[in-house]
């Protein structure tokens, strides 16, 4: 009996640490700005984005990447697509000639991804989901922070773009702006952030190291893989872009 009794409020401690202690504790480690390295040089930058069936959100994500053109490229890799995805990205190459469409047979999008960073010749890397909106200066405030050879990887700041008074909207953006605040914590107390948001996040491109194939959750290999090289990943919270949040539970 005393046994079921340590090993239940053993568990239950655990998990108040987890969603309760750990975030208040960084509250209250967290002071103020620890004076990262934050210019304004400007840094060349190659947009990684593996892209199925995304015709209704391409041309306005493609169309929202704002940087000096002499220094970004765009590469899109469509992962067999089957709809207008090849068509918008072929159109919009002839307005922006640093946009290129790489198509794959059906594959995933880890493999699409190691397939795209093969062709990859920039110092900085930013990966990115097709249905992320950037903000005006969200390519600027992500690489800036470059400046500074202790940082590895940043995450970009990510906001509910439809924040909804239905289904599991206020549940979403809730979890969102958590989740933004115990990371940017992490990476300005320790340089550690536990794994960036797959949406949009940048690495210095030496750091990247192919995905294992089948490998579902890319964005937690890749920030471990730029901790164990000695790089520190944060969060910048000046780097705002948006994706709509689901409604439905399913």
């Amino acid at each position: 009996m005393i046994f079921t009794h340590i090993l239940f409020w053993t568990t239950a401690l655990v998990i108040l640490h987890t969603y309760v202690f750990y975030p208040l504790i960084l509250e209250y480690l967290y002071k103020e700005d620890k004076g990262r390295l934050r210019k304004s040089a400007a840094h060349d930058v190659t947009i990684v984005i593996a892209a199925y069936n995304e015709e209704v959100v391409l041309e306005e994500k493609i169309r929202s990447v704002s940087y000096p053109l002499d220094r970004i490229k765009v590469l899109v890799g469509s992962d067999g697509s089957t709809d207008a995805t090849h068509d918008i990205v072929e159109r919009l190459s002839q307005e922006f000639p640093s946009l290129k469409l790489h198509k794959f047979d059906r594959q995933g999008k880890t493999s699409v991804i190691n397939s795209l960073m093969a062709k990859v010749d920039t110092e900085i890397t930013l990966f990115t989901d097709a249905n992320v909106i950037f903000t005006k200066d969200l390519v600027k405030q992500l690489v800036q922070s470059f400046d500074s050879d202790e940082i590895g990887l940043v995450g970009a700041t990510i906001q509910p773009r439809n924040e909804l008074k239905k289904g599991i909207s206020l549940q979403e953006s809730a979890y969102l702006k958590r989740e933004n605040r115990i990371k940017y914590f992490e990476g300005e107390l320790w340089g550690t952030m536990m794994g960036a948001f797959g949406g949009c996040y940048a690495i210095r491109t030496k750091l990247f190291l192919p995905i294992p194939r089948h490998h579902l959750v890319d964005d937690f290999y890749i920030t471990m893989n730029v901790l164990e090289a000695g790089k520190s990943a944060v969060l910048s919270i000046n780097a705002i872009c948006l994706e709509d949040v689901s409604t439905k539970l399913s």
